[in-house]
């Protein structure tokens, strides 16, 4: 599936197994903790699930990680 975002640019989604790697640049976590999504309050964007950019060198599953953890200040179990 793909689609144009707020700011214009193209994004994929590609749903896959759970034994795929992830490897996009971007990372967007569907997070539940005590059986409730978490959210985050983006300034201009409102209301959305944590996620980012990946760094250069980082795997696709430590950015989910880190960007859990600056977003909400959680961490992945």
């Amino acid at each position: 599936m793909q689609f144009t975002d707020q700011e214009h640019d193209k994004v994929t989604l590609d749903y896959r197994t759970e034994h795929d790697e992830p490897t996009g640049q971007h990372v967007l976590m569907i997070t539940r903790m005590d059986d409730q999504f978490l959210l985050t309050k983006h300034r201009q964007r409102g209301i959305e699930f944590p996620g980012g950019k990946r760094e250069a060198g980082e795997s696709s599953r430590d950015a989910m990680a880190r960007e859990l953890f600056e977003e909400t200040g959680g961490k992945v179990k």
